[in-house]
């Protein structure tokens, strides 16, 4: 497999097969598709790198400072900062139309390439000589909880997510991994229709991650690399694409595959950034620092939101291409597993569940101390994580019906798959099976 570059991607769309999904070389994780005079295609899918899903995280985060951290990259994050500050500012009083969405994402994005620039060869150097897809052997080895079936089951999950984990991952890798996440979304963030309040969580969860990265330092890098050689025309020809005389059914394949994975992307950093702060909270509680608290939890509620906002980016595509090709190939996926493919098996889900979980005991603990003055920060952030997190299962509901209807779950499909017909039963719909789970939730957090 040949290194990976910042501009490792693997094209869809018109380099695709008759269907428009990318041909089997795509699976395999062939990169530098491009036109034959190696022009840059639109709606390339790109390759995450994330840590482990370790607990502890694998990623020290919030482990205290780094050793001198890099300036010019300093300067470059506070930069990032401001400008996506000046943008929810914006986006906070006035009815932005689509093209002023479109001029902040560009010069939001812009500010980040530099910042990438800086950044890429160490996510580079982790990535040198990685598989195209996480195993079940790697996860094991790194000493990752949970049964082969339960590994495998987070295997597939990366795998048709184009993810693969890291062991070792550092803090200048995962800010390059934030750069090339959010380079993905913001691309295509104009051409997306949602709401103001899913743009804004967009933004604030990418200048969280900034935040997060500053405040934390970034050990400065031994060498600067080289300028990239390839001019930074992405825009351009995300907008021919969408005006250009393309196939419209091959477009309308690349554009779902691409959110569906984009948005994937984004949603798993949330996790990893969101149980980093899970866990600072609820170490801070037994501390008893509830300034540090509250703080803490504030940044979970940004990213358990931006999770949400990045699953309306992922299924912002018609209910007939997730149903006729986007379902099928995630049942396929899941073909191995006798529970099927499903979102539960997630890594970076349910290590944030873990952390949530552990949270939420130690504020049952000091359920009789949080309606006093003391806890008063703690209380109303904890307030305000519940609303977002029951909010979450709801906006999975609405994506749900939307998409499937009155049909079942994957899961329950493959439950139901090696029984006799006559021992199949009426099972609920995966939208009732979500709203139940909107119940459990509710009685979860009843803070």
């Amino acid at each position: 497999m040949a290194l990976p570059t910042w501009e490792s991607t693997v094209l869809v769309g018109e380099s695709s097969g008759p269907d428009g999904l990318s041909p089997p070389a795509a699976a395999a994780g062939v990169d530098g598709w491009s036109t034959g005079n190696g022009t840059p295609r639109p709606y390339r899918l790109p390759r995450s790198y994330l840590p482990l899903p370790l607990d502890p995280p694998g990623v020290s985060l919030l482990a205290g400072e780094e050793p001198a951290p890099d300036r010019l990259v300093a300067k470059l994050l506070a930069h990032a900062m401001a400008e996506a500050e000046e943008t929810l500012a914006d986006l906070a009083t006035f009815p932005l139309p689509p093209a002023g969405i479109a001029d902040r994402a560009s010069r939001l994005r812009r500010l980040l390439l530099r910042l990438r620039r800086q950044l890429q060869p160490h996510l580079d150097e982790v990535a040198r000589g990685l598989d195209d897809g996480t195993s079940v052997a790697a996860m094991t080895a790194a000493g990752v909880a949970g049964t082969e079936l339960e590994l495998l089951g987070n295997v597939l999950q990366d795998r048709y997510f184009r993810i693969v984990r890291v062991d070792g991952f550092d803090r200048r890798a995962l800010a390059a991994q934030c750069c090339a996440t959010a380079d993905a979304l913001l691309l295509d963030l104009p051409f997306a229709v949602l709401g103001v309040e899913e743009y804004s969580a967009v933004f604030r969860c990418i200048a969280a991650m900034w935040a997060t990265l500053e405040v934390r330092g970034v050990p400065e890098a031994p060498t600067r690399p080289a300028p990239p050689e390839s001019c930074w025309d992405a825009e351009d020809a995300w907008a021919s694409c969408w005006n250009g005389a393309a196939n419209l059914a091959s477009r309308a394949a690349a554009v779902a595959q691409y959110r569906w994975t984009a948005g994937h992307h984004l949603l798993d950093l949330c996790f990893v950034f969101g149980r980093c702060y899970l866990a600072e909270t609820t170490a801070s509680l037994l501390a008893g620092d509830c300034d540090a608290a509250a703080e803490a939890l504030r940044y979970a509620t940004i990213f358990l939101r931006g999770s949400t906002a990045a699953m309306r980016f992922a299924a912002n595509f018609p209910a007939r291409i997730y149903n006729e090709q986007t379902r099928p190939s995630m049942d396929e996926m899941g073909e191995p597993l006798p529970m099927g493919f499903s979102g539960t098996q997630n890594a970076d889900y349910i290590t944030f569940q873990l952390a949530r979980r552990e949270l939420g005991a130690v504020v049952k603990q000091l359920r009789p101390a949080l309606l006093t003055p003391a806890f008063r920060s703690v209380y109303r952030e904890l307030r305000e994580f519940r609303e977002v997190y029951l909010a979450d299962t709801e906006q999975h509901i609405l994506i749900a019906a939307s998409k499937v209807g009155t049909d079942t779950s994957l899961m329950q499909k493959a439950s139901q798959r090696e029984l006799p017909d006559d021992l199949r039963i009426a099972e609920k719909s995966g939208t009732d099976v979500l709203r139940d789970l909107a119940n459990i939730r509710r009685r979860d957090v009843d803070w």
